[in-house]
């Protein structure tokens, strides 16, 4: 079983990785990121020293994405209007040629929730389409189909960013 000082030093190893992936999924709010790994420790804590967890990263960050997945499914559900936006087409056009982190995450924000959470696993945490797959809760064919449908959506958004003319 783990210690709890164990659990001390991994939040501090990992909060930085969880805190970038939590804002990528939330199109780079950084607050509801950090409000998401918050989540996501408390988790994590509960099982620390019940369970043994092989490996106490991937645990995290599956927990991280089931996280935000269920908080936009309930958001989903209720039908709330979380923040007011700029018109998705205004902001689109006025995307540079070249790519940002910050277009990124605006062109991300305009994926549905599980495509989003797919392409940010697979392509900027760098996961195989098996660990996406089991971070998400998804078979590797939806996995699949995913990523390849936000890939689709992305190059909509940001053509000339991405390197692909318009159509």
């Amino acid at each position: 079983m783990r210690t709890e000082a164990e659990f001390e030093a991994f939040v501090v190893a990992v909060m930085p990785q969880l805190e970038r992936l939590g804002c990528a999924l939330t199109g780079g709010d950084i607050h509801q990121a950090k409000d998401l790994v918050q989540a996501t420790f408390e988790k994590l804590y509960i099982v620390w020293g019940r369970r043994v967890i092989k490996s106490p990263t991937a645990y995290a960050r599956a927990t991280l994405v089931r996280t935000f997945l269920s908080q936009r499914r309930r958001a989903s559900q209720l039908r709330e209007v979380l923040e007011a936006e700029p018109d998705r087409q205004e902001v689109v056009n006025d995307l540079p040629a070249r790519l940002t982190m910050l277009d990124l995450d605006r062109a991300l924000r305009q994926l549905p929730p599980r495509q989003r959470a797919a392409v940010v696993l697979r392509y900027l945490e760098d996961l195989s389409i098996a660990e996406v797959a089991v971070a998400t809760k998804s078979s590797q064919g939806n996995v699949k189909r995913l990523t390849h449908d936000g890939l689709e959506r992305l190059r909509e958004l940001v053509p000339s960013a991405l390197g692909v003319e318009s159509p």
